[in-house]
């Protein structure tokens, strides 16, 4: 179910928009679901040559999984056994014990056992975004924009078992059956970027755009967890009443940073022929200290057949574009720490009163940006306004991937981050859309 409200209004002046949202989404397995609420405002205020514009969104989300566990047991099991036994009563053993691969003899537990006890697998999230934006254009074709977006989030895991549950039998030790396991998690994020456009037409027939932007981001993300034992029975689903602690919370940190820069030059002449370039020189964190700046660029060219003038009689060639572009790529969605040597304590063992500490992983400080160039050729066809043709071949060639090079284990460990893979893919794409029956009504 989803329901929403939207107000707005204001002058020439002042604008505002006000929305709210529920969504409310059924999970596949029975008793799974996420419901999500969203309340966001918008400001728009123009004098004179600038325009701010500030928009606050809150996000408060919470899920449920199923407490008849995942689909997968479900299709492990033999369709022939009974989950219940004469009386209606849910098993808690489906089989008796039955002898393994392994030789070793063991039942199969009943999934839907484990839904007739109270128990808990729910996360909720919230999270908090604003964008303040600040255009101000001195001419028509100039446009300055300045961006800050701030975004704080917080969420929480809670999954809990009793001792009833079919993962503790076996278990004798009432301190050890049933668990608790909770994580809270948190974040930050900014982004500011600057922006510069021009835009012009000359002699009615040359167009150019240029382009110039800035962007320094931080984003930093942490969770914290604890798990707790010994909860004899379904009704205490709070932390507080374990009998034992676990002697060491589990929990991640990381922060990255980036910059870049970036320019853009477009060129048209007539609508007929188009030509692009673009430039982008980025900086990150997630690379080692000697390789952290990366360049990239792509150019692309296009004509216009049908709007040569010999084909201005074609009504049947509503569109045939052709198209060809080239550029490079980077990505930087990895471990933020993966260039650098991380040391963890260990509060286990100490000499004189004095606590250790051990290398982690292995540094590489010539860890560099994974690049990935496309070529691509093709063409757009638009015939009677009715049959429309896109279609592209590629050629997608990645270099200096970043995978895990196995090391002799006499060195510490078995594996690092090197820039040692490269990968090619190549194809074709067609797609084709067709209008076979329409009306047009004529007024």
């Amino acid at each position: 179910q989803r329901h929403t409200v939207t107000l707005e209004g204001g002058d020439q002046a002042l604008r505002y928009k006000l929305y709210v949202g529920m969504n409310n989404t059924i999970g596949v397995m029975k008793g799974s679901n996420r419901n999500t609420q969203t309340a966001t405002l918008d400001l728009i205020y123009r004098v004179k040559n600038f325009r701010l514009k500030n928009s606050v969104t809150v996000d408060n989300a919470t899920g449920n999984n199923s407490p008849y566990g995942s689909f997968r047991e479900y299709t492990e099991l033999n369709p022939y056994w009974r989950e219940v036994d004469e009386n209606g009563v849910v098993l808690k053993k489906i089989t008796p014990p039955v002898t393994s691969y392994s030789g070793v003899f063991k039942s199969v537990y009943n999934p839907m056992y484990n839904a007739t006890l109270h128990s808990l697998d729910k996360k909720t999230e919230f999270r908090v975004r604003n964008l303040f934006q600040l255009e101000y254009r001195p001419i028509d074709e100039l446009r300055l924009v300045g961006d800050v977006a701030i975004q704080k989030s917080t969420g929480e895991t809670q999954v809990f078992r009793p001792a009833q549950h079919t993962a503790f039998d076996g278990i004798t030790d009432p301190e050890l059956r049933g668990d608790f396991n909770q994580t809270e998690s948190k974040g930050f994020s900014y982004e500011v970027a600057l922006t510069a456009s021009y835009n012009k037409i000359f002699s009615s027939v040359h167009f150019l755009s240029l382009n110039a932007r800035m962007t320094l981001s931080d984003a930093q993300n942490s969770y914290y967890g604890a798990l707790v034992t010994g909860f004899p029975n379904d009704k205490m689903d709070n932390i507080l009443f374990g009998k034992k602690y676990s002697e060491k919370m589990t929990g991640s940190e990381n922060t990255s940073r980036a910059i870049g820069w970036v320019g853009s030059f477009n060129y048209s002449y007539d609508n007929r022929y188009l030509a692009d370039l673009s430039y982008r020189l980025s900086g990150s964190s997630v690379y080692g200290s000697d390789n952290r700046w990366g360049g990239f660029w792509s150019a692309g060219i296009g004509w216009n057949f049908h709007k040569e003038h010999f084909m201005e009689q074609a009504e049947w060639l509503k569109q045939f574009k052709l198209r060809a572009s080239t550029g490079y790529t980077g990505a930087q969605n990895f471990n933020p720490y993966q260039a650098l040597a991380m040391f963890s304590y260990n509060q286990t063992q100490a000499y004189d009163n004095w606590i250790g500490s051990h290398l982690m992983a292995l540094p590489n400080d010539d860890l560099k940006w994974q690049k990935t160039q496309d070529y691509n050729i093709g063409f757009d066809l638009n015939l009677w306004g009715r049959l429309m043709i896109v279609c592209d071949y590629y050629v997608q060639q990645t270099k200096d991937q970043l995978l895990a090079l196995t090391v002799p284990p006499s060195m510490g460990f078995t594996s690092y981050m090197e820039n040692i893979g490269s990968t090619e893919n190549k194809g074709m794409e067609l797609k084709l859309n067709a209008h076979l029956l329409y009306d047009v009504e004529i007024g």
